[in-house]
């Protein structure tokens, strides 16, 4: 919905991540249902627990440093691109194997390559929080780099318990931290956008003539940059409305003037409205 309605790519990103970290849990709920009763799945169930498991741990390992590099506006080179896929394979074959070799060894693998992803997504993040020009997205941003780290901590916590002789097989199946995370950051994130999300409807009813819009081919990030020009607002306050910085705004508005060949926001305007 998010993404629909802003066009902002970070909110596309943020569900395929939720996508992926919902897999993951799926794979181990499924997993702990079928320990307790007495169905049984068969070969199904290890194909099941393998390829979601693995396509789950690949995407999450994936998206979540391009998350990370999306929201701070930062560009990713094309060395670091194929080093992030490379890494997300490789992920998605460790997470494959949690689930055929026996033994807490690669569950504990897995848990300890998830962790070292997150603490990477942190070194993005953190160094770059004063990028994030909206205070609101800046808030929310440093709240779940906390709470990542406070999650990791727990999680290298519960793998020594994980092992510990006696600790029940549930265990090796079912991280409680990871559901604990899993529901505590969605819980921030809805209350985010019920907060703020929604609140910025009352000023963007300005609609661009289509025929403007086919002969300038403007895209729809820029008829919302154009939009909130026409109504007035600074570039700082379309970058606040948009999550974007203002940087990236003057970069979508000198595009829109080599495309539609004005020098300036009133030969803009006047373009969109020709005087009489």
């Amino acid at each position: 919905m998010a993404y629909a309605r802003y066009g902002r790519i970070a909110f596309r990103d943020l569900a395929v991540l939720i996508i992926s970290a919902t897999l993951i849990q799926i794979v181990d709920m499924v997993k702990i249902y079928d320990m307790a009763t007495t169905d049984n799945f068969g070969i199904l169930a290890t194909f099941f627990y393998t390829g979601f498991f693995a396509v789950g741990c690949g995407i999450l390992t994936y998206m979540i440093p391009a998350l990370c590099f999306r929201i701070t506006d930062s560009s990713v080179s094309s060395t670091r691109n194929a080093w992030h896929i490379a890494l997300a394979v490789t992920m998605g074959i460790l997470g494959g194997l949690r689930e055929v070799i026996p033994g807490n060894v690669m569950p504990t693998v897995v848990t300890l390559g998830l962790v070292g992803v997150q603490a990477y997504g942190v070194s993005i993040v953190f160094p770059r929080l004063g990028k994030i020009e909206d205070s609101r997205l800046r808030f929310l941003i440093r709240l779940c780099v906390w709470l990542v780290c406070v999650m990791m901590a727990a999680a290298c916590v519960e793998i020594v318990v994980r092992n510990l002789p006696g600790a029940p097989q549930f265990f090796r199946y079912l991280s409680i931290v990871g559901i604990a995370y899993f529901f505590i950051a969605g819980a921030i994130l809805v209350t985010f956008a019920l907060l703020n999300l929604f609140k910025i409807a009352n000023n963007t009813d300005f609609t661009l003539p289509d025929a403007f819009v086919q002969k300038y081919g403007i895209s729809p990030r820029e008829c919302q940059i154009i939009s909130r020009i026409v109504q007035g607002f600074s570039n700082r306050k379309i970058g606040e409305e948009l999550f974007i910085s203002s940087i990236t705004v003057k970069n979508h508005i000198y595009h829109i003037y080599q495309k539609t060949g004005v020098e300036n926001k009133i030969q803009l305007l006047n373009l969109i409205n020709p005087p009489k």
